[in-house]
């Protein structure tokens, strides 16, 4: 998913990602980084949960700026762009990061949670 976040770069987020994704697989619960609000069992907050949560509040911004918090909208309506504007991305673009949710779909099935234990 996008989101709006130019303090940090797309590598350092790729990274808490990352962590937080293992985190979650640890204790048997990578389910819910691909729906973060989803009602938990536990009212133990999960510092990695929540980190998720703060991370993915950012699409708001990320709609709000570019009427969709999905890459692939986006990149339809990139390339439909006016090539000026395709041009002037970097700019207008710079502070939108994509936000792993969590799977990875490889002939129907998710195999992100091998790669994650990998």
């Amino acid at each position: 998913m996008l989101i709006w976040l130019p303090e940090m770069t797309q590598s350092a987020l790729n990274a808490l990602a990352n962590r937080a994704h293992r985190l979650l697989a640890a204790e048997g619960a990578l389910y819910l980084a691909a729906s973060p609000f989803s009602v938990t069992r536990s009212d133990v907050a999960n510092p990695a949960l929540e980190a998720i949560r703060a991370i993915e509040m950012r699409s708001v911004e990320a709609e709000a700026r570019f009427g969709t918090a999905s890459p692939r909208v986006l990149g339809q309506a990139l390339l439909r762009a006016e090539p000026k504007l395709y041009t002037e991305r970097a700019k207008r673009l710079g502070g939108l990061r994509l936000w792993s949710r969590g799977r990875f779909f490889v002939a129907g099935e998710d195999v992100y949670p091998r790669l994650i234990a990998a």
